[in-house]
């Protein structure tokens, strides 16, 4: 969206997120965001990738990291065989090996890569938290698209070793009561920020459903409230 459609109202809204994303690294020197919803098909992976691209800087300094093993989607951008971070945590490559400086997009990736899909886990692989702390010495942004909390461990995993959370919740799909469950649950993993981010909301001659964003602010606000 971003890239295509640069000027349009949902690419400005990018532009805010990104914005408030900058501040944040500017002033707490964040690095790592790890993106996830809670159930999947909530449009992470989107999001992620239209954030990044409004995010300022160079290529060079913002990063898409592929973590979700549930639906990576670097598989649907990329050749099957494109190298990634399974084959550098396997030993097959290095990780600037790894990672895609040169393609459409206006940042780097690195990819999930060859992942033999025997299991729904890779918080466990050694070398994972050691991996993203290098992403951390060459890039300011660090987007990780991870699984879904309720899905895999991964979520909590990444969540706790990320500098910010953002919890990413499709307009009508997520009642208050699995809110305040996340809630509770990134809470116990003592996370260090949360940001929610409410997607795909509808449009009517110009304007939001006004009833459905005053439903899903108080939701928010209610669920997230005494939360750092």
């Amino acid at each position: 969206m971003c890239l295509d459609t640069p000027f349009s109202r949902i690419s400005e809204q990018f532009k805010e997120i990104a914005f408030s994303i900058a501040k944040e690294n500017t002033e707490h020197k964040s690095r790592v965001y790890n993106g996830l919803s809670l159930n999947g098909k909530q449009g992470v992976s989107t999001f992620l990738l239209n954030t990044l691209t409004a995010l300022p800087g160079m290529a060079k300094n913002k990063i898409f990291v592929d973590l979700n093993v549930w639906s990576p989607v670097s598989r649907d951008l990329f050749p099957e065989d494109t190298l990634g971070l399974w084959d550098v945590l396997e030993g097959r490559c290095d990780l600037q090996d790894a990672i895609i400086t040169d393609s459409d997009f206006p940042f780097h990736i690195l990819p999930f890569g060859s992942w033999p899909g025997t299991d729904k886990s890779i918080f466990q692989e050694i070398g994972m938290a050691p991996m993203i702390e290098s992403l951390r010495c060459d890039y300011d942004y660090i987007l990780l698209d991870s699984s879904p909390l309720w899905l895999s461990t991964d979520a909590r995993f990444l969540t706790h070793i990320s500098d910010v959370t953002i919890l990413v919740v499709e307009s009508g799909s997520v009642v208050e009561k699995e809110l305040a469950r996340a809630v509770h649950t990134l809470d116990r993993l003592e996370v260090k920020a949360i940001s929610v981010v409410l997607n795909r909301v509808s449009f009517q001659r110009g304007r939001y459903y006004r009833e459905a964003m005053d439903n899903y602010y108080r939701q928010v606000k209610t669920s997230f409230q005494g939360t750092g």
